[in-house]
Parts: C-alpha cells; sequence; structure tokens
C-alpha cells in the first residue's frame, strides 16, 4: 500500500504530494524513502507512485460495459450489460466500503457517466423497453437520487466527460443513426445543448483540461482522426488539431494539466491546458476498448483487446498509468485480465469493476490501485 506524508498549514493535516532533494544543486524528485524503525528500514513515502492494492468487495451484480463515476467521498459504478440492460447500482466510500444506492431510472446497457461539482450522473444506453432512456439518473454527495435530462436526444455509446463545471455527453448512436449531439448539465440540473459536433461519431474518447471538453477519433462512415472542443462555457473552439491517424475504441483520461487519449493505435496522444497536442509513440500493441480514472495529475488506463468486435474478448495486458507528460509506466494488471470495466476514482483509489475475462465469462471482481 502507498505510503503518505502529511504536513500541518494552519491546523490543518495536508497531505503531501511530492518530495524533492537537492542534489548537486539540482531538484530530484523522491520516488520512496525510508525510516528506521527498531534498527530496520521502514517505507514512509513512496512518492505518489500507482501500486496495485488488492480487491475491493464486488460488486452487486457481475456486469460489463458498466459505467464508473464519483461525487463527494463515492465512487458510483451503474448500469451496463448481463442478459440484457441493468439498473443496478453499487458504491464505493473512500474506505473502499461498499453500499447499493437506490437503482437507475432504467435498466440500460451501454450507458453513459459524468459529474457536475455536486451530482453523479448515469444514464442515456440502450433501454430494452423503448429503446434509448434519455433520463438520467442523478446522484448527490449523499447518494441520494433525483433524475435530470428528459424529452429528446437519447442515445447509447455516447461518451461522458465531467470538466469540473458541466458534466457533458456527446455523440454516440441513435435509433437508427450516429449522433453529433452535445448535451450538458449544471450543477442545477439544468439540460443544456451545445452547437453540434462537425463529425458524427461513435467508439469516440473523450477528455477534460483547463475546463476544456475534448472529444477525439471515433467513426462516422469512416475512422476518424479529428478532435472537436468545447471551453469552458460549451462554446465550441474554431479549430483543434487532429490526432496522428484515424483511431477508434480510444479512451481519454483527464489531468489538470493534460487531456490524454489512448487505444487504437500506439501512439499516446494529450492536449494540453491551451489545446497543444503533444504525441509519443510508445506503446508496442494497438488495444481497444481501456477504461480510464484520474487522481490529481495521474490517469490509469487497464483492460482492453486487440480487436474491436465484442466476442470473445482478446485480452492484451496493459494497465498503464500515464502522466502529463505522456510518459508511461506499466503496473501489475488486473487479475484476472478482463475487459469492457468501468472505471472511477475515490480518495487514494483507482477502481476497475467487472467486465469479461478472456473466457468471455461475466465479472463482478473490483481492482484496486493506491496511490
Amino acid at each position: 500500500m502507498a505510503k503518505k506524508v502529511y504536513v500541518g498549514v494552519n491546523s490543518v493535516a495536508r497531505k503531501v504530494k511530492k518530495i524533492y532533494i537537492g542534489v548537486g544543486g539540482v531538484a530530484r524528485k523522491v520516488k520512496k524513502g525510508y525510516i528506521g524503525v527498531g534498527g530496520v528500514a521502514r517505507p514512509f513515502w513512496t512518492g505518489g507512485e500507482v501500486e496495485y492494492y488488492g480487491k475491493a468487495t464486488a460488486l452487486n451484480k457481475s456486469v460489463d460495459h458498466t459505467v464508473g463515476v464519483s461525487v463527494g467521498n463515492y465512487a458510483l459504478f451503474g448500469g451496463g450489460f448481463n442478459s440484457g440492460g441493468t439498473n443496478v447500482v453499487t458504491s464505493y466510500s473512500k474506505q473502499l466500503l461498499k453500499g447499493t444506492p437506490a437503482t437507475l431510472n432504467w435498466s440500460v446497457s451501454y450507458p453513459s457517466a459524468a459529474s457536475t461539482p455536486s451530482y453523479a450522473l448515469i444514464g442515456y444506453g440502450n433501454e430494452s423497453t423503448s429503446g434509448h432512456a434519455n433520463i438520467l439518473s442523478a446522484y448527490n454527495s449523499s447518494l441520494a437520487k433525483t433524475s435530470a435530462g428528459g424529452s429528446g436526444a437519447c442515445w447509447y455509446n455516447c461518451v461522458g466527460v465531467s470538466t469540473g463545471k458541466h458534466a457533458v455527453f456527446g455523440g454516440g448512436r441513435g435509433s437508427s443513426s450516429k449522433s453529433n449531439t452535445v448535451l450538458f448539465f449544471d450543477d442545477t440540473l439544468t439540460k443544456n445543448t451545445a452547437t453540434n459536433l462537425t463529425n458524427a461519431r461513435v467508439n469516440h474518447g473523450g477528455a477534460s483540461v483547463n475546463g476544456y471538453t475534448i472529444f477525439a477519433g471515433g467513426q462516422d462512415s469512416s475512422n476518424l482522426s479529428s478532435a472537436e472542443a468545447y471551453d469552458s462555457n460549451m462554446t465550441k473552439v474554431t479549430t483543434v488539431s487532429s490526432l496522428s491517424s484515424a483511431r477508434t475504441y480510444l479512451t481519454g483520461g483527464s489531468t489538470p494539466t493534460m487531456a490524454i487519449f489512448v487505444g487504437g493505435g500506439k501512439a499516446i496522444e494529450g492536449y494540453n491546458g491551451s489545446l497543444v497536442k503533444s504525441t509519443t509513440t510508445d506503446l508496442n500493441l494497438t488495444v481497444y476498448n481501456l477504461s480510464s480514472a484520474n487522481i490529481d495529475d495521474v490517469c490509469v488506463f487497464a483492460g482492453g483487446t486487440s480487436v474491436t468486435g465484442y466476442s470473445p474478448p482478446r485480452l492484451q495486458t496493459y494497465t498503464l498509468v500515464v502522466n502529463p507528460d505522456l510518459t508511461r509506466k506499466s503496473i501489475t494488471q488486473l487479475n484476472p485480465l478482463r475487459t469492457y470495466t468501468g472505471a472511477a476514482s475515490v480518495g487514494s483509489y483507482f477502481l476497475f469493476a467487472g467486465g469479461r475475462d478472456a473466457d468471455g465469462n461475466l465479472s463482478d471482481l473490483v481492482d484496486a490501485y493506491t496511490v
């Protein structure tokens, strides 16, 4: 388990995120620190390194394509596929205590999720009765449920992005075609419509940085390399650099200083707070359908398949920590390997939940990583 250091600031214990020490006149980042206890070196600091923690209590239901989202001191996982859509929701506290909040308004497969400062929103997706659920379930920081959304613009496989101000949903599939619609909710759960995406897109990635929302890659009539962005007021940005190649089934991850896109190609690409793009060609394999969670300036991407199809999954062995400078580090894999997982963070934990294993079996397992 990662070790933590706190320092008193105005009589409040503040968590230390980074430690540096001077070596030859140069500030060097401390990765691990030890202190002598009874003649034995004991670790007191792991420098913000991500480590595998173990299993959290299993989900309330085995499911794939569930979605994860955070609000207050909780991470929630809701919806997904298990012989049809499900409305089951599982919550985890900062201490990884499991709860069972109220069920979703609809039983949905392929749902989406995003958060405002006060609410976690889960919904849309494919609903077995009416086809597409257009009412979102909204959970506050006490996990009390209300509803948001309503008539119009209901679709599945859209991408949800949390900007710190708005919960944004873009693209996906409608009843008969791909969608270019972008909706966003403020902290009063008022639904608004932004300017449409130039390209309708599905199987795309979404991320945020510095108040911007970015949708990138995916498919329209063909695979896309283009990226489209909205500012903190959800005004569409005129020009955004495209990805280095057309990519589909990619995944976005958000940090305060970089929106990161991984999968669908061997490049790791990111946009900084001014929407300037950077690219590294660091991956040995092309992986699709990763899931991601972030804490502060660290993103963890896990799961994934070597093919874009759904059954049976051909699993790849990527669990990556990706930093804002786009450097990456491989860490302990999900156990067992799974894809189509949901991901969320709470406290100092990254959680990856559900999915399918290499034999195509649904899972209720939750792997936890800590920083």
